[in-house]
């Protein structure tokens, strides 16, 4: 592309100290959070451990947003310097985009389920009552199971409890 060697660049590099760093996009963690999650990593080790909870029966869920603005490999945000740097990546406040759904066992993957725009506790009850709950019923995957979320806001609703429950609970 710039009509330099790989070879050539490489060394360029590398006399001028310079290091790959990859760029990470986080949640930011208060000692609340380490604390929170400390426990419960301690609590389900226990539950495993004494067989009240069986591995082979967890539901692992999680969805990632995506935008339509260009803004979507973050394997290309890297960059080379010789120390890593505070960056600051600029996007539109509201962008379109859409939402991807996906769980995990040991009995196999439910999704992806694709979601326009933002996900609603009324939308993921929604999706839960439609497509999850279905699912796991008509696979005999409900008596025993559990289901693993996050703390999304519209995972923790009444609605969703009631529904998780009352087919999980």
């Amino acid at each position: 592309m710039l009509g330099i060697k790989r070879i050539s660049l490489q060394r360029i590099m590398k006399e001028l100290e310079l290091s790959p760093y990859k760029i990470q996009v986080t949640q930011p963690l208060n000692e609340d959070h380490t604390q929170r999650r400390s426990e419960f990593a301690q609590l389900m080790l226990e539950k495993l451990q004494t067989g009240e909870i069986d591995v082979k029966k967890i539901w692992f869920s999680d969805e990632a947003y995506f935008t339509l603005d260009g803004h979507l490999n973050k394997q290309n945000y890297r960059y080379w310097g010789r120390e890593r740097l505070e960056i600051t990546v600029v996007r539109r406040i509201h962008p379109k985009k859409f939402l991807v759904w996906c769980a995990i066992s040991s009995h196999g993957v439910f999704g992806p389920i694709f979601i326009d725009g933002t996900l609603s506790a009324a939308k993921y009850r929604k999706f839960l009552d439609e497509e999850f709950i279905p699912f796991l019923h008509g696979h005999d995957l409900v008596q025993g199971h559990w289901f693993m979320q996050d703390g999304a806001r519209p995972h923790r609703t009444a609605d969703v409890f009631e529904v998780l429950n009352e087919h999980l609970g």
